[in-house]
């Protein structure tokens, strides 16, 4: 099932749960659709966010093109900088590292 979390906040409102989850879903959304999730979920969330994709240390992005040898089918893999999650944590929460 698919979720809009845009929709999501319209329909729920800010801070409308205790705890919000996201499970690998940065890695396959574009920067911009994946920073887009991110400012939705620190909305909807009160009071934790959960992410679980692959991050980098250093101040590195990265795209990956990974294509499936069956289908022929290309899509793109990403891998953020910790640094920028946690300053777009900060500018969209108020809370500093």
């Amino acid at each position: 099932m698919d979720i809009d979390f845009k929709e999501a906040l319209n329909r729920f409102g800010a801070c409308a749960f205790h705890l919000v989850t996201s499970y690998q879903l940065m890695s396959w959304l574009s920067f911009e659709d994946a920073l887009e999730l991110l400012r939705c979920k620190f909305g909807l969330s009160r009071n934790y966010l959960f992410l679980s994709s692959l991050f980098a240390k250093d101040n590195l992005d990265f795209e990956i093109r990974v294509r499936d040898q069956d289908t022929g089918k290309v899509a793109v893999y990403n891998i953020y900088t910790i640094d920028l999650v946690k300053r777009f944590a900060a500018d969209h929460t108020g809370l500093h590292p």
